[in-house]
């Protein structure tokens, strides 16, 4: 009886730990570490389904998003953000967030007003706290599935850790994607050290998502699919 009591309080002080120590910050929901002023994405998309027109996203000193057009933001009652929607060009999208206890955002379920599929998509983290890897799943309304997976390697990074310059792949196809970043005031510049040995890093040191975790950053080329498929629903349904 004391030993499942002991165990029952250590499982409880694990869940405690783990909830209390995710960040109101909405910087890791970007992929941005640090205290990030403004991400410009000069190559590539917003890792949410903001529209084309949105290609820099700009926060508060203390880590919060700036209000964007047509977009509206859900938050739990300690600051996190849980979902996104979005309506561009009269196509609502609904983004569910899960993240786990280092702000790493790992599901992103997207949901489209216009469509007849719903797409998850998992995000994989190496060593360094980088995306290698993301998996996308598109369950269709007869209930059939169908799924691709996106590589990532890390070309630059600047002085506070964040990359500027990487390359997705999916399949025989590779897109380079680019940011430009600003900073707050008092944000902290990292080891050059630490920034040069990521960029070697390989799948020997990647680990996975966090078992106890239940939607930066997209391809562009994931969008573009989502896209083609939207379009081909919309046809049949003509």
């Amino acid at each position: 009886m004391k030993r499942l009591c002991i165990r029952s309080l250590i499982a409880l002080l694990l869940i405690t730990l783990t909830s209390t120590t995710i960040s109101a910050a909405d910087w890791g929901l970007f992929d941005l570490k640090g205290k990030v002023k403004s991400v410009t994405y000069t190559k590539g998309e917003c890792p949410y389904f903001f529209g084309n027109e949105t290609t820099s996203i700009s926060f508060t000193s203390d880590g919060k998003i700036s209000p964007i057009t047509n977009v509206e933001i859900t938050r739990n009652s300690r600051g996190h953000i849980t979902s996104i929607n979005s309506n561009i060009h009269d196509c609502f999208v609904n983004h569910k967030i899960a993240r786990d206890s280092k702000e790493r955002v790992t599901i992103i379920t997207l949901s489209y007003s216009e469509t007849t599929y719903d797409t998850q998509l998992k995000f994989y983290y190496n060593s360094n706290g980088d995306i290698y890897k993301s998996t996308e799943q598109t369950l269709w309304f007869n209930g059939n599935t169908s799924s691709e997976t996106t590589t990532y390697t890390y070309q630059s990074y600047d002085d506070y850790g964040n990359w500027t310059k990487r390359t997705a792949k999916i399949g025989k196809e590779s897109n380079v994607e680019t940011r430009k970043i600003t900073y707050h005031n008092g944000a902290k510049k990292v080891d050059k050290t630490t920034t040069k040995k990521a960029t070697k890093s390989t799948e020997s040191k990647k680990s996975t998502i966090s078992s106890d975790s239940k939607k930066p950053s997209i391809s562009k080329d994931s969008k573009k699919s989502s896209s083609s498929k939207s379009k081909s629903s919309k046809s049949s349904k003509k």
